[in-house]
């Protein structure tokens, strides 16, 4: 691409970023544009071909700025806190951006045919990296488009979602030296075609869905029993700090699941969400016994007549230091807590603050933001027990919030022994669709990579049951007071390879893109023009 017109170079970046955004679940389109994927990356790899360094800087920032915030806009609606979750969000990955913008650049010098794999590889890393440690976000990656399109996301349970990565990556990588002009052909040096590549990821999507097709119909995962769980979706307003608002919102989760299970007697579980009970149930249930006044929640219990699993703080003095932890607890129908899950992966600058205790990070956080406490990241993969009139035990985790999202944390507890996952959650703060739904695509991806039934009981939305491959087997519509009585069936599965390697191609990858720097470096720092 000639340099006349530079300004073309962070057009492409941005076109790049809004077909990003429209591809996934959007308040425009709901489910998102999977015909898009191919084509995400196509004008950000066309923009490269022929940068230097500074342009491929300034487009990557661009990309990553415009990408952020038009797919994580709702994070706008966190309240007083919004400056730091939106403005936090897009300004903490700039220096992610700025990093892969060297590794991009300098794929984009590379000759056909290795350009094309070298700009997937070094996308897939990218995308891997940013999903993992302390600050990931597993939020808006390559292929959550594709989340609707069973048969394709099957392939996780082989190598998790990064097949998927590479594959558009590297489609888009193909488009982009097809609408690039190629360089001119000398006697030692003809111009080679991207075509035969291309020809070959139109076959490795051909797999994908053939192994898609396979794993879904010929090859059933037995069925060895079933629960009946009660999922209750109450419904209320995060942002509401009238003085009744927290036992208003346990009398609404309440009525919901004595009606549950007065129109389903069968039902062996009832599943509230996030944090629906406020003050730290294990501290003093004496508070319980009389609140909420109308219906204390002891005498609900004893009328629910069956365990509650339920999100609720959860309050630990360790000698002089008391700690708080986001939890789930499942209580009996006696009040007593048969069992306790503390979340493991803390939001960052939300739920979690780096260095609180030292006292000059309190003194801004509780005088510049009004936050005035944080959570204690929890070390267990707790594993909770259901036993079943019939003799069958049930064995489950409960990942919170945000946590279905990661690979880490799930695979963790399926290989604890947990043969369902139960996600409790709250987005109702987000007050929009689209965050809602993108929260349900990356648990709709973990569930068939580890080919294990997940239940999502959520405030707001989107409250569902996901089956091991992905199928929305029952759900509720968003942002409506309701409850959805469902049947739960559980499998006998052996592991997935997924659930065993773990995230294992996109650390090949990044191996092979280091061997390939270091080689080149020992000759002497190649670089080829394109074409």
């Amino acid at each position: 691409m000639s340099d006349r017109f530079p300004l073309r170079r962070y057009g492409a970046a941005v076109f790049s970023a809004v077909l990003f955004s429209l591809a996934i679940p959007n308040e425009v389109f709901q489910w998102g544009m999977p015909l898009l994927s191919p084509f995400i990356l196509t004008p950000l790899f066309w923009g490269l071909e022929g940068a230097s360094l500074p342009q491929a800087r300034r487009m990557l920032v661009l990309f990553g700025l415009v990408f952020t915030l038009t797919s994580n806009y709702w994070l706008a609606f966190f309240g007083d806190y919004s400056i730091w979750t939106i403005g936090g969000v897009t300004l903490g990955y700039i220096p992610y951006y700025l990093f892969l913008s060297h590794f991009l650049w300098d794929a984009a010098r590379r000759p056909l045919p290795l350009r094309p794999l070298l700009l997937a590889a070094v996308w897939t890393v990218f995308e891997y990296c940013k999903s993992s440690g302390y600050l990931g976000y597993p939020w808006g990656l390559l292929p959550y488009p594709l989340h609707g399109i069973l048969p394709l996301i099957q392939v996780s349970d082989l190598l998790g979602i990064w097949p998927l990565t590479f594959l558009l990556a590297w489609m888009s990588a193909l488009l982009a030296d097809i609408l690039s002009p190629p360089a001119p052909p000398t006697p030692s040096r003809p111009t080679p075609s991207p075509l035969p590549q291309l020809a070959a990821a139109g076959l490795l999507l051909a797999v994908f869905l053939a192994y898609g097709l396979v794993r879904m119909y010929l090859i059933p995962l037995p069925e060895r029993g079933a629960f009946t769980a009660a999922l209750i979706q109450h419904n209320a307003d995060s942002w509401d700090e009238s003085p009744d608002a927290d036992e208003e919102s346990i009398l609404t989760a309440e009525r919901l699941s004595l009606e549950a299970i007065r129109t389903t007697p069968e039902v062996d579980l009832v599943v509230w969400s996030e944090t629906v009970l406020t003050y730290p149930y294990n501290y003093r249930p004496a508070f319980y016994e009389r609140r909420p006044a109308e219906k204390p929640f002891f005498a609900f219990l004893v009328e629910l007549n069956r365990p509650l699993l339920t999100g609720s703080p959860y309050r630990e003095k360790v000698g002089e230091e008391v700690r708080y932890y986001n939890s789930v607890l499942l209580i009996g129908p006696d009040g007593a807590i048969q069992g306790a899950y503390k979340k493991k992966h803390l939001v960052p600058m939300a739920e979690h603050i780096p260095f609180w205790d030292v006292p000059l990070i309190q003194h801004f956080f509780r005088g510049t933001i009004r936050l005035y406490g944080t959570w204690e990241p929890g070390k267990e993969n707790t594993v909770f027990t259901l036993p079943l009139e019939d003799g069958t035990l049930v064995r489950f985790g409960t990942p919170i919030c945000f946590e279905d999202a990661f690979t880490v944390i799930n695979r963790a507890l399926v290989r604890a022994g947990a043969e369902v996952l139960i996600n409790l959650t709250n987005d109702s703060w987000s007050r929009t669709v689209s965050a809602q739904v993108q929260h349900f695509v990356a648990a709709r991806f973990q569930a068939a990579a580890l080919k294990t039934t997940m239940v999502r009981s959520t405030n707001s939305g989107y409250t569902c049951v996901i089956d091991p491959w992905g199928r929305v087997r029952a759900d509720l519509p968003m942002f409506t007071p309701a409850y959805l009585t469902a049947r739960v069936p559980l499998y006998d599965r052996p592991p997935t390879l997924y659930a065993l390697a773990g995230d294992l191609l996109p650390r090949l990858l990044f191996l092979w893109v280091i061997a390939l720097l270091l080689w080149e470096r020992g000759r002497g720092g190649m670089r080829t023009p394109h074409g």
